[in-house]
């Protein structure tokens, strides 16, 4: 289960105050009531970092400051992050973006004090969410941090709260696999 929730590759630093409008995704994704994963992955972190809406691969992670995903819960740019299989690793993230982001499934790790002066971006980094590890390859550090609660890493892991639910559903011999 937690094995899905280890990531390894390019570092993509962000520094604090990134916002979920105009942020992590445009705004227009919001008015024009678009979910489709399909169509927001590629437009993640756009109006930051033209080059990461490019270039991000799979694995790789976000090193961002404090306040991270903050403004208006819309679920795009979480729905978005979710399909490319890009992990976070943010300083301070609010309690709305923090439930969020676990109910939409996105591997992060929240209050990794000072984590942005632990990487560079394009640095080789790998993080392990259910450990709380992050190790910057580049550099030879390597960072503890406290990790999320099991019952939030399984709902992660799982996919989000309606993947988790229907998992525990079928396991329970309620609904049919």
């Amino acid at each position: 289960m937690t094995e899905a929730l280890i990531f390894e590759g390019r570092c993509w630093t962000f520094g604090d105050d990134v916002s979920n409008d105009d942020g992590l995704m445009d705004r227009n994704f919001f008015r024009n009531r678009i979910f489709e994963p399909d169509q927001l992955a590629p437009h993640v972190l756009e109006p930051l970092s033209p080059a990461f809406a490019k270039e991000a691969q799979p694995g790789d992670i976000i090193v961002a400051g404090k306040r991270f995903c903050h403004g208006n819960p819309h679920p795009q740019g979480c729905i978005g992050l979710k399909e490319r299989g890009i992990a976070a690793i943010v300083e301070s993230v609010q309690n709305t973006p923090y439930r969020l982001m676990v109910t939409m499934g996105v591997p992060f790790l929240p209050f990794a004090n000072d984590v942005t002066k632990q990487a560079n971006d394009g640095d080789h980094v790998r993080l392990d969410i259910a450990k709380g590890t992050f190790e910057n390859l580049t550099s030879g550090k390597s960072l503890q941090y406290e990790p999320l609660p099991e019952f939030l890493i399984a709902i992660i892991a799982a996919g989000g709260s309606k993947d988790h639910v229907k998992k525990r559903l079928i396991e329970a011999g309620k609904i049919p696999a």
